[in-house]
């Protein structure tokens, strides 16, 4: 343990970089010893988010809202693992946020120093009905309730 954090310590003050920590997973240990890469992975997230993000039956039932923030790696290839959610808002909403994010490849990876390399990524998916669908549910609510509002 002790010969780990030295090389670490050596590693990281050859780098210039000043932030030591223990590591639990890739995503710790290259945000410590890299930093930020000169170039960052391409790819539309937004037009593949819009594309893909299927809002659950049962948070649109229950009119739920939020912002589900999934954490990755991303190795040299584009492809991605090590996925985590770190904010989450209830457990539909955060299994559809991770089959998301477990769908994702980067059409170019990050690079430094002309070289691909792999980095740890963090999206946040925005789960938002739209007035249509929140009027929906408030109309479905009062023909139960058979009252006229």
């Amino acid at each position: 343990m002790v010969k780990k954090v030295i090389v670490v310590f050596v590693l990281c003050t050859y780098l210039g970089v000043t932030t030591i920590a223990y590591c639990q997973n890739k995503c710790d240990t290259v945000s410590i010893v890299f930093g930020s890469p000169e170039k960052l992975p391409e790819f539309d997230i937004n037009k593949f988010l819009v594309e893909n993000v299927k809002y659950p039956k049962t948070a649109i039932k229950d009119k739920v809202e939020g912002k589900v923030v999934v954490r990755f790696w991303i190795d040299a290839n584009g492809y991605t693992s090590e996925h985590e959610i770190v904010n989450g808002v209830r457990e539909d909403l955060n299994e559809e946020a991770l089959r998301i994010a477990k769908l994702i490849k980067f059409d170019k990876p990050a690079m430094n120093r002309g070289e691909a390399i792999g980095m740890c990524f963090q999206i946040t998916i925005s789960f938002r009905l739209s007035d249509k669908q929140k009027k929906t549910s408030f109309h479905k609510l009062c023909k139960k309730n058979k009252k006229l509002y």
